[in-house]
């Protein structure tokens, strides 16, 4: 039997792409009031997909394009000079991170009607060092504009490939997996708080994805390495063993895969002139004859031509 998720691409660590367990996605279904209008889905395509499916009317802001949504804003969360209209209600599932977390929920505020209701997780005290005050302060400014309530639903969720392939590797398990479930919370919204800015404009990646496979470049100032390619010190060959923001060297890798293999290319721009030949090539042998300077890819994961589905998109980190 083909899985729900069979004709989405693979979740890619830069999403920070956890998805919902099939009886999460249902049960928070069941928690969307059911009253006249549109409702909101931020950052949670499995929840709008199964609101689809039952006849509900969804607006899905993902910025991951190839969602299987009718009704998709592929944009970033927080994208200025937007004007999704007003919900009753919505459901929202933002990146672990307090500045993160603070943004898209002051942005999905803006389009709440007042006394509406918003859905949203929030990470575990276990999460990392420091994340019960983190919490702690989170809920101490959601109070500031909204009603505050704490379900009793645990949101859990399915381990993504590119955490099993860091479990895989990984010699201790730290910073390697992720908590796998959290907290549900219940906000109505009482005022429209501001949007913090965020802390940069980000570094800009180039996306490819080949059948359900994505490879990402950053297309950033060029690394000054000796070679085309090479390995990360921190990764175990071509694997990177984390999942976590807070891994070493993260900041480093401009090339990384969905199943999260990782590298550090001299210049991102000729490496993606370099794959755009490649993948436009009728056959395998084809493909690998292409990607002269760059053999260390042929020991990744990547699908070889033909391919029933290549599309690329760009987004900001």
């Amino acid at each position: 039997m083909q899985s729900e998720h069979a004709s989405l691409p693979e979740p890619h660590p830069l999403d920070y792409d956890w998805r919902y367990t099939a009886a999460t996605t249902s049960a928070l279904c069941d928690l969307l009031p059911e009253q006249n209008g549109q409702v909101l889905a931020i950052g949670a395509p499995s929840v709008a997909r199964s609101l689809e499916g039952l006849g509900i009317s969804v607006t899905l802001v993902d910025r991951q394009p190839i969602q299987g949504v009718r009704n998709h804003w592929a944009i970033e969360p927080g994208s200025e000079g937007i004007v999704l209209g007003q919900y009753l209600s919505a459901i929202v599932d933002p990146p672990w991170y307090s500045l993160e977390m603070r943004r898209w929920l002051a942005w999905t505020a803006r389009f709440v009607s007042m006394d509406g209701i918003i859905i949203v997780s929030l990470w575990p005290n276990t999460t990392r060092p420091g994340a019960a005050e983190e919490a702690e302060h989170m809920l101490k400014w959601v109070r500031s504009w909204a009603e505050v309530q704490t379900l009793s639903l645990v949101t859990r969720y399915a381990r993504p490939m590119f955490e099993l392939a860091a479990l895989r590797v990984s010699e201790n398990g730290l910073l390697a997996a992720s908590p796998g479930e959290g907290r549900l919370l219940r906000l109505q919204v009482r005022e429209r708080p501001q949007i913090p800015h965020p802390t940069s404009t980000g570094k800009p990646w180039l996306r490819f994805v080949l059948n359900d496979y994505q490879l990402a470049v950053c297309l950033a100032e060029p690394d000054r390495t000796s070679l085309p390619m090479r390995k990360h010190p921190n990764a175990k060959g071509w694997i990177w063993p984390f999942v976590s923001k807070r891994a070493p060297g993260r900041s480093t890798i401009n090339l990384w895969s969905s199943r999260n293999e990782v590298a550090i290319v001299e210049n991102p721009q000729l490496l993606a002139n370099a794959l755009r030949l490649a993948l436009k090539a009728p056959d395998p042998r084809s493909f690998e004859a292409g990607l002269v300077g760059y053999e260390g890819l042929l020991e990744w994961e990547i699908p070889r031509p033909p391919y029933r589905r290549m599309f690329e998109w760009q987004h900001l980190q």
